[in-house]
C-alpha cells in the first residue's frame, strides 16, 4: 500500500505543494483508520503516559514524510527509496545506546550487506548530490529514529494505538 501512496505522491507533486500532499496523506489516513480503531479496538485505546515521546515520534515521521515527498518531486521514486534505506543502519547503530539491545555480528553483517547493495544501486559518483538527494537520505535517518521510538513505546502500548496516535499528531501539526 505504501508504494501506491508514494506513487500518487510523486504524481501529485507535479501540481501540488509538498505540504498539501503531506496533509492530505495524514487526513485521509486518519479519516479511514479512526472509525476502525474505535469500532474494533475500543478496549485498547488509552491516553498516553508518555505524550512527549509520542509527539516527538509524530514530528519525526511528519518531517520524514515532508522530506520524502520533496525528494520524489525532484528525483525518481526509485532513487529516493534507495537513499531512504539507510534506516536499518540507523536502527542497528543506535538501538544498543537508546534501547539497550544487543546487536550481534550476524545482524551487523546483514545490515552492511544491505547497505552495500544500496550503494550498488546508487552507484556513488554517478548520483548527483543535490538537496533532494539529501532530503531522501534525511528521510531514512529520521525513519530510523522513528522506528527506535516506536520500539521503545511498544513495551507500554498496543502498537495499533501507537500508529493511530502518530497520524493524529502529524495531521494536526501539518
Amino acid at each position: 500500500m505504501l508504494p501506491v501512496m508514494d506513487g500518487f505522491a510523486k504524481y501529485l507533486s507535479a501540481d501540488l505543494p509538498v505540504f498539501q500532499i503531506t496533509w492530505a496523506r495524514y487526513f485521509f489516513t486518519v479519516a479511514f483508520t479512526l472509525p476502525v480503531m474505535f469500532f474494533f479496538y475500543n478496549k485498547h485505546l488509552v491516553w498516553s503516559d508518555k505524550p512527549r515521546l509520542q509527539i516527538l515520534r509524530g514530528l519525526i515521521l511528519l518531517c520524514a514524510n515532508i522530506c520524502f515527498f520533496y525528494a520524489i518531486s525532484i528525483i525518481s521514486l526509485a532513487k529516493a527509496l534507495t537513499l531512504a534505506f539507510v534506516a536499518p543502519l540507523i536502527v542497528t547503530a543506535f538501538s544498543p545506546m537508546l534501547l539497550g539491545e544487543r546487536v550481534g555480528v550476524r545482524r551487523w553483517t546483514a545490515v552492511i550487506i544491505g547497505f552495500v547493495g544500496s550503494l550498488v544501486v546508487i552507484r556513488p559518483g554517478f548520483l548527483e548530490i543535490n538537496l533532494a538527494s539529501l532530503a531522501a537520505l534525511g528521510t531514512g535517518v529520521m525513519y530510523g529514529f522513528y522506528l527506535i521510538i516506536t520500539r521503545k513505546l511498544s513495551t507500554s502500548y498496543w502498537v495499533g494505538w501507537i500508529s493511530c496516535c502518530f497520524r493524529h499528531y502529524a495531521l494536526y501539526m501539518g
